[in-house]
C-alpha cells in the first residue's frame, strides 16, 4: 500500500486518531487540535488511548486558557516549508520511533497541528518532502500525508517530541 509505520508493527491509525469536528464533542473541541495532536502521540507512546477529553479532564496540566501546555514535551523550531530536509521528523519518528506533533503555522489560513506517525515506503530519509511524510489529521480524524494537510505549505513549523504522558 505504499505506506510504512516506523513507530510500531502493529500500529492501527485508527486506534490513535481523533477527529475534532466529530459530533459527539458539540463544536466545543473545534479549535483544539493540538490537544487532538497530542492525544494521538502520547496514546502511541503509551501504548494505550489516551483521549483528548482524558488530556482536558486533566486540567491545567494538559489544557489551559490559552490551549494545549504541551507538558512533557519539547520543542524545536524552524522556519520554511521544508525546514532543513524535515531532520526534526526523522529524528523523532525514524531514528527514535517516537511520533511527533507540527504546528503548522501560514499568515493565510492560520495554525493548525498534526502529529506525525510515519514515513510513506520508499521515501529517501535524507530528501523528504511533504508528500512523503505520513500525520494523523486532526481536522479529519485520518491519515493524511503533509501535503493533504490544509497549511501544509506552512512558512514555520514547530516540531513537538514526547518522552511519555508524563513527561
Amino acid at each position: 500500500n505504499g505506506i510504512t509505520y516506523t513507530l510500531t508493527n502493529d500500529f492501527n491509525p485508527s486506534d490513535y486518531s481523533y477527529d475534532q469536528y466529530d459530533p459527539k464533542y458539540n463544536g466545543s473541541m473545534s479549535n483544539a487540535c493540538s490537544l487532538f495532536a497530542m492525544a494521538s502521540c502520547l496514546s502511541i507512546i503509551s501504548k494505550k488511548q489516551i483521549t483528548p477529553e482524558n488530556l482536558k479532564a486533566e486540567g491545567s496540566q494538559y489544557w489551559g486558557s490559552n490551549g494545549c501546555t504541551w507538558k512533557g514535551s519539547t520543542s524545536d523550531t524552524r522556519s520554511g516549508s521544508n525546514t532543513g530536509g524535515y531532520s526534526a521528523i526523522v529524528d523523532s519518528v525514524i531514528n527514535q520511533h517516537k511520533p511527533c506533533v507540527i504546528e503548522l503555522s501560514n499568515s493565510s489560513t492560520g495554525t493548525h497541528f498534526v502529529s506525525v506517525v510515519g514515513i510513506c515506503s520508499g521515501a529517501d530519509y535524507n530528501n523528504l518532502s511533504a508528500s512523503d511524510i505520513l500525520c494523523l489529521d486532526p481536522a479529519s480524524g485520518s491519515l493524511r500525508t503533509l501535503t493533504e494537510v490544509e497549511v501544509a505549505q506552512a512558512s514555520a513549523h514547530r516540531y513537538r517530541t514526547f518522552n511519555s504522558k508524563n513527561g
